[in-house]
């Protein structure tokens, strides 16, 4: 199965956050599923890492590393 993540789902499973619900942390899980995120998250993170409003470990670099060490595909804008 194919899932398209948004911003605040991503940043909760790299984060181990609580507000995760158990299902979509099974998916997340789950290294048949295919998961992808929007190119446009990763400028959308960036923007609120340099305004400071999100920390992340090494920034929007470290962001983009953790999607791939995950198995999280970027997906370009057409």
């Amino acid at each position: 199965m194919n899932y398209l993540l948004d911003t605040h789902i991503a940043i909760w499973a790299l984060g181990e956050d609580k507000r995760l619900s158990k299902s979509i942390a099974r998916i997340f899980a789950d290294e048949e599923c295919k998961k992808y995120i929007s190119i446009a998250s990763v400028w959308e993170m960036a923007i609120k890492i340099r305004l400071g409003k999100l920390n992340f470990p090494n920034g929007t670099v470290g962001f983009v590393q953790a999607l791939y060490r995950n198995g999280i595909e970027l997906l370009p804008i057409q």
